[in-house]
Formats: structure tokens, C-alpha cells, sequence
């Protein structure tokens, strides 16, 4: 049921948390929330295999971060029903074994609402896949991604302006015919729990929307309400290290 992703040269040296200030965005589609292509339930037919779901997500700092070097994104997701069905299980050796995987290239996104810090130079992506009885929640996802710069070039982030995290992207594949995986159609909510900022001594935990801005997306019009997801905590440094060996 989780699917790790190991990956070199990907320094997020969250060491000591500061005050929470700043925010964070999501929206269905490839531009940011801000950027005025707002979206936050959308409904598939299921009635195809190609093509794909974007959940963009983008956060904004509480304060100038000179020597910026990488980010962690918690997401979850809340299912209606009771467990997650097989259309949703995406980790190893289950039913849509690598139908989730994330990007941080931006250079093709509008870039209105939310600027491109990364310019393709990030490496990282999906650290953790994670759903069912695992997370004590039979009806729950989990997604941990990372993304960094090497500590040499690190990138200089200014307060208050809106930045592109990752995307997210949930492919359409096994959704009909011979091979399909049941389970489309159920209505779920997704939450962007958190966005850590790591410069190279110290991160911002990032869990609060933006200013008119938006924290959860649901799909195929689920009833959960907006606040249901479990607040973002703390995690430490020898813990996010785990996760890359």
C-alpha cells in the first residue's frame, strides 16, 4: 500500500520550526489558485483511461527566505464511504500500482497568480503513497512529497508572494474495460495539510489557507465538510530523513 520514492541530492535540512505565518494554496487544474482558474470540486464521467486529475499546489512565506532550499508537502484525502476502493489504491502491487505521480516543472504554468522559483532545477517528488488500515483510518489517503535545490545554489524567496510548491497528478488509467479498477465514482475531499519551507537551518510550517485562498478540493462532489482533515504537526528531522535512505 505505499509506494517510496528514493532519491539523491535532495537537501531539506528542517532542523528547527519556526512561528507559522504565510499560507497555502490548492486548486483543481494546472494553474494556482490565485491565478483566477479557480476549482475546487470537480467531477470526472469515468468513462475513459487517458488523460489525468491536476491538484496545483503553491504557498506563499511569512517571511524573506534568502537561501530557500526545498519543501515538504503533506495531502490527504477523506473518502465518503467506509475504505478506500481499488481505484484509489495506487501504491505498489495495487490495482493502479503508479497511477499518482508529481511534478515541480512550471515552466509552461500560467504564471499570474503564483511565480516559477523552481525554473525545472528541483529534484524530488513522490516520498510516500499511503492509504487504508496502515494510516488507522480505512477510509483515508496520504501523500508526503519533497522537492530541493542543492544547498549550494539555494533560491531567495520573498514574503507574502505566491509560489508554485508541486503538482499532483492522478492518471485516468484503469478506469474502464477489461482490467478496470472499481471505485471512480465515490466522492472523496482532499486537504493540503501542510507546506514546510526549509532554508538550510530552519522551515516555515505552512498549514493555513492564503488570503481568500483554499485548502481543500473534493471530488465527484463529496458531502465532507472543509475542515475534516487532521491538522498538520511537526515532524522531525531524523524522521524526513528516513524517508530518502
Amino acid at each position: 500500500m505505499r509506494k517510496t520514492l528514493l532519491f539523491t541530492g535532495v537537501l531539506l535540512a528542517l532542523l528547527a520550526p519556526m512561528a507559522l505565518a504565510g499560507g497555502v494554496n490548492i486548486n483543481w487544474g494546472a494553474g494556482c489558485w490565485s491565478d483566477g482558474t479557480q476549482l475546487d470540486d470537480l467531477f470526472f464521467a469515468c468513462n475513459t483511461n487517458t488523460g489525468s486529475a491536476t491538484m496545483t499546489c503553491s504557498f506563499a512565506v511569512g517571511w524573506d527566505q534568502p537561501e530557500f532550499v526545498g519543501i515538504e508537502l503533506e495531502l490527504e484525502g477523506i473518502m465518503d464511504q467506509a475504505v478506500v476502493p481499488a481505484w484509489w489504491q495506487m501504491g505498489s502491487g495495487d490495482c493502479r500500482n503508479s497511477a499518482i505521480s508529481t511534478s515541480a516543472n512550471f515552466l509552461s504554468a500560467p504564471q499570474v497568480g503564483c511565480g516559477d522559483m523552481w525554473q525545472n532545477l528541483a529534484v524530488g517528488g513522490l516520498a510516500i503513497y499511503d492509504w487504508g488500515p496502515s494510516l488507522g483510518h480505512d477510509n483515508r489517503t496520504f501523500v508526503r512529497i519533497a522537492y530541493a535545490v542543492p544547498s549550494e545554489t539555494p533560491i531567495p524567496l520573498t514574503a507574502d508572494v505566491e509560489y508554485y510548491a508541486a503538482q499532483v497528478f492522478i492518471s485516468y488509467q484503469k478506469t474502464v474495460g477489461s482490467g478496470a479498477c472499481a471505485g471512480c465514482a465515490a466522492p472523496m475531499i482532499w486537504c493540503l495539510r501542510s507546506v514546510k519551507s526549509a532554508e538550510l537551518f530552519q522551515y516555515e510550517l505552512l498549514s493555513d489557507p492564503l488570503p481568500d485562498g483554499n485548502r481543500h478540493l473534493w471530488w465527484q462532489n463529496s458531502t465532507i465538510p472543509c475542515c475534516y482533515c487532521v491538522p498538520a504537526r511537526s515532524t522531525t528531522w531524523g524522521q524526513l530523513k528516513s524517508l530518502y535512505r
